[in-house]
This record gives C-alpha cells, structure tokens and sequence, in this order.
C-alpha cells in the first residue's frame, strides 16, 4: 500500500488515499429554542426560598398545604440572613429533629409551636425571634420558655428598662434567662445595688455576656471586693467593670502578678488602684507579653524618662496595643516633623495619642483644619501644648465652633476653647445652644465632611513650624525643656 504523506499546515488532509478523507468543518452550535431562555440570577436566598415552596405542589395540579418544614424554611429564609438555601433547608430539618426529640406534641404547626414566642419576641424587636430560634432552639421550645420570658421582662419594667436595650443584638440573655431564671433577675438586683444605672448595666451585659454564667454569691461579689480592697474608692471601682467588665471573669489571683510588677516598677498603690477605673485592661495584659516590653519600648526606644514612663503606665490605656503597632505610630509622627522628646511630653499630657494612626483620614484632616486659614490657622507644633484636640469631635465640636467663633466674635477659635462643655461654650460667647446646633448641622455639609469619610483626600501638609527654635535648649536637657512648655500657654 503507498504510504501517506501528512502535512503539517492547518487544515491537513491525506493526499495519496481513498478510502482517508479530510475531516468536514462543524457547523456552529444552535442551541434549542426552549433553552434560549433568558439567564435569571437569583439574588438572595429569599428567592431562592419562594422557588422551593414549589415543592409542595401535588401531582395533580391542585396546590396541597405545605408540610411543617416547608413552612418552617420559608420562615428562616425570609427572616434570618444565611449563606444559601442550602444551609436554610439544613437549619430547618435540624430544628425538626430537635422537636422530635424533645417530645413536642405532633403534627408541627406553626400556629401552635412558633407564632406564640414570635408574637412575643417581635414585639420587643423586630427579627428578635427567628435569632432566637435559629441559634437557640432548644431554649426557643422549652415548655416554661414563655412564662420565664414574661417574668424577666416585667422584672425589667420594674427597674425601669427598655427590654430592647438589652435583647436587641444579643438573644443569649434570653436563652439564658431559660436556662436560670433566677440569675439574671439576681444579677441585676446586685449591679443596682452597686449604684449603676440602666446604661450602665447594658454596657456590662453587652460587652462581657458570660457574666450572666457567673454566681453573685459565691463569684462576682468575692471578685469586687478584691478591686475594692486595691485602695480604690467604690465608685472607681464601678466605673472599672462598667469600662471592662471582663475584670469580672477572672480570678483576683490572676492580677496579683501584673500588681506586683507594676509596684516595681514604682507605681503606687493609689496609682494602681487608679487603674481599676481608668485602664482595667492592664491588670489584664501578661507582663512578659505586654507590660515588660510597653516599659522597654518608652524608655528605650521612645526615651521617656522613667517619670514619664510611670505616667504612662499609671494612666494605661496603652498595655493593650503591640509594640510593633506603636513604634509604627511613633515613625508616623516622625514624618510629620515631631521629635521624640515632643512625643514624651505629648504622651505626658494625652495618652492615647500613640493610639492614634497619623496616617488615617480623621488625624490628617484634623490636622489639615488645624492649619487651615478657614479652620484654626494654628501650627501642627500646637499640639505639643495641647494635644487633646486630637481627642475632639471634627464634625461635632471643633468645626462647628470654629465657625461660630468667627461669625460671632470674628476671629478663630484658641485650642482651649474647645475644651468646655457645650453650655459653658454657649454662655461665654452669649449664643443659645439652638444656634450651636444649628452650626453642626451646616458644618455637616462642608467640604471637611467628604475628607472624613474618605471620598476625598486631605490638602498635603506643609512643613512643620515650631513655636521654638530647639524644644531642647543646650544645657537645658529634656526635664528641663518639659518643664518650661508645660508653663506655655495653649
């Protein structure tokens, strides 16, 4: 047989062969008229749960009632923000699993085992029963769940709350509520004994919820009076599990370790018990992790004298932060022409300064405005004297008072002036606290605004000028040259 040359340009065919012929080119595909319908995307799981209900249609064509579970899909779909149908449909069989096992009557309807906690849930917070049901089930259909819920919130009626304070966002409070009655309603006997008020006791709750897995008797009373025998006063001491309540779930032991290495360093046992309402993290933070190394980092890398160093610590706030993330803040101000000593007497005076990013939007438009001809037309190198205006509201205080300032008196605002509470403000300038609102509510639309929130970039900064020509005059050395600013005037 002859042999067979091949080519190897597209579109080869044999060329000494007749029983071999070239393959013949594919006509382009058509696809069928019924699947050139148009692509429809599902957007959410609420779709996607009105399409499954189609699944409790008969054969026949005529609608039939839609079993329990379907019902109970629908529902959570609807109502509940999960991943997909899937994870809806999987929600569901569980709950129905659980009801059978814990013995309820059968058929499942929804009038009879759901509509009733709803009606009372939802009536508190819209949303609040489904959370509670999907998270909680088993607290959701137990047999004295609703009598427990109308005892606690006539018992919060009682005090004088809102139950939507508490509930909303946290449906834990009342899954516990089911699991023990009894001490929630002892809980809050107790922290109103202590003196605090309604917020107060939602501040404590919200942020630290095991506290209601904690016994009055025989845990959380033992645990105040280690704080209070600290040498702080009692308000102190409530003012410090009102700003960390987690102080709470740990034992007194646990913070005689960071006691002691705080006294060496030459804290006080006021200074200390300072610290219980001021900073009660720090009694909080490991000394090998946190402590040892904030006390290296300001003596050594930021060169804080062991005075400022005490100050420091004795004000907290700062055991918390990593030194990674506070040497980067330190670089940051560095770029905008702050010495490290200025740093030292700033931290002296504001302690969270170093919390701060100087490389955020609110700290660069705060100090863009502080510069500005239209804001107040003062040197970054201000903030050495009066570091707190970094503290202040741009969009609530500070340029609402510039501009008020200027319109009334006709000049701008010092950086001491914005320190008075609003009706001190209002009374030295002899305006109505009407017309200092109505401030904000213009100043809301400024150009500022858009800078804040990002849409726009601060104006570039211009280069630092000091107030002096050296913070550090020769021989004067850094306790001296803090001592002469602390005696300048804002």
């Amino acid at each position: 047989m002859a042999s067979i040359a091949v080519s190897a340009s597209p579109g080869w065919a044999p060329t000494q062969s007749l029983w071999f012929r070239a393959p013949r080119p594919r006509a382009p595909f058509v696809p069928h008229a019924a699947s050139r319908l148009p692509f429809r995307r599902v957007s959410s799981v609420r779709a996607q749960v009105a399409e499954s209900i189609s699944h409790g249609q008969s054969d026949v064509g005529a609608p039939a009632a839609p079993t329990f579970t379907v019902q109970l899909v629908k529902y959570l779909g609807t109502k509940y923000s999960l991943a997909s149908i899937h994870n809806v449909r999987t929600k569901a069989r569980a709950i129905v699993a659980l009801m059978k096992e814990m013995g309820l009557s059968e058929p499942f309807t929804m009038e009879q085992h759901i509509y009733p906690q709803k009606e009372l849930l939802d009536s508190i917070h819209d949303g609040l029963a489904v959370a509670v049901l999907s998270r909680y089930p088993r607290e959701f259909f137990h047999p004295d769940a609703m009598d427990t819920w109308h005892v606690f919130l006539a018992f919060l009626h009682s005090l004088n709350f809102s139950p939507a304070m508490l509930v909303h966002g946290k449906p834990k409070l009342l899954a516990h509520t089911v699991r023990n009655p009894d001490a929630a309603r002892c809980l809050f006997r107790w922290l109103r004994s202590l003196g605090c008020d309604a917020p107060s006791i939602v501040k404590i709750v919200m942020r630290f919820p095991n506290v209601l897995k904690l016994d009055v008797e025989e845990v959380l009373k033992p645990r105040f009076a280690a704080l209070l025998s600290l040498e702080v006063s009692h308000d102190r001491a409530v003012q410090g599990i009102v700003r960390a309540p987690t102080i709470l779930g740990v034992e007194p032991e646990y913070m005689q370790g960071r006691i002691e290495y705080l006294r060496g360093l030459g804290l006080t046992s006021v200074e200390i018990g300072h610290l219980v309402s001021l900073a009660p993290m720090t009694l909080l933070a490991g000394v090998e992790s946190k402590l040892a190394p904030l006390a290296k980092f300001l003596q050594e890398d930021l060169g804080c004298t062991p005075e400022v160093m005490l100050t420091v610590l004795a004000r907290g706030r700062l055991a918390h932060f990593s030194v990674s993330h506070l040497d980067a803040c330190v670089r940051g101000w560095e770029e905008l022409g702050y010495t490290r000593p200025e740093l030292c007497l700033i931290l002296t005076r504001y302690t969270n300064f170093l919390r701060l990013s100087p490389r955020g939007p609110h700290t660069r438009t705060k100090l863009a405005f502080l510069e500005s001809a239209e804001g107040l037309g003062r040197s970054r190198a201000a903030l050495v004297h009066y570091p707190q205006y970094l503290s202040y509201s741009l969009e609530r205080r500070i340029g609402p008072r510039a501009a008020v300032m200027r319109s009334v008196k006709g000049r701008a605002i010092t950086l001491s002036e914005l320190g008075p509470a609003d009706a001190v403000f209002c009374k030295k300038l002899g305006i109505s606290q009407a017309q200092l609102d109505a401030a904000v509510e213009g100043w809301a639309l400024s150009k500022w605004m858009d800078m804040l929130q990002g849409r726009t970039q601060p104006p570039p900064l211009p280069p630092l000028l000091r107030l002096d020509d050296k913070l550090e005059r020769p021989g004067e050395g850094l306790a001296g040259a803090m001592d002469r600013l602390s005696l300048s005037a804002p």
